[in-house]
C-alpha cells in the first residue's frame, strides 16, 4: 500500500509541475506577445511621425520653389518691360 501511495502521490506532483510549468510558459509567451504589439505600436507611430515630417518638408519645399518662380516671373516682367522701353532707342537710323 505504501508503494501505491507513492505512486500516486509522484503522479499528482508530476501532474501539478506539468501544469504549473505549462502555466509558466504560457505567460511567458503572453507577456512576449503583448511587449511585441507595444513595439509595433510604437514603431508605427514612429513611421507615421516621419511620414508626415516628410510631408511637411516636401510642402515647404514647394512653397520655396513657387517664391522662386515668382520672383523669376517678375524678373522677367521687368526685363520684358525694360526691352519693350527702349525697342526704338538702340535702332539707328
Amino acid at each position: 500500500m505504501d508503494f501505491d501511495f507513492i505512486k500516486t502521490a509522484g503522479l499528482i506532483v508530476t501532474i501539478v509541475g506539468l501544469v504549473v510549468g505549462w502555466f509558466l510558459l504560457w505567460l511567458t509567451k503572453r507577456e512576449k506577445a503583448i511587449e511585441k504589439s507595444i513595439n509595433d505600436k510604437r514603431d508605427f507611430n514612429h513611421l507615421l511621425g516621419n511620414q508626415k515630417q516628410i510631408s511637411e518638408g516636401i510642402s515647404t519645399g514647394f512653397d520655396d520653389i513657387e517664391e522662386q518662380i515668382k520672383h523669376l516671373r517678375e524678373l522677367m516682367l521687368r526685363i520684358e518691360s525694360y526691352l519693350i522701353r527702349n525697342q526704338g532707342t538702340n535702332h539707328r537710323e
